[in-house]
């Protein structure tokens, strides 16, 4: 019989990316969030471009 240890692959997944969101969402704003993403989309593959504000 298995043991329930009382966290499941959903919710350890679920509290890392609430977790990931709330830091991000702390730590990040405007352009500085924008570079950020901007970085991680390059990471991934794709072409990104951020325009400067003022």
């Amino acid at each position: 019989m298995r043991r329930s240890i009382g966290a499941t692959a959903d919710k350890i997944v679920e509290a890392t990316r609430d977790f990931i969101l709330k830091e991000l969402s702390k730590n990040l704003k405007g352009y500085d969030l924008e570079e950020f993403v901007a970085d991680l989309l390059r990471a991934m593959g794709y072409r990104t471009t951020v325009f400067a504000h003022g």
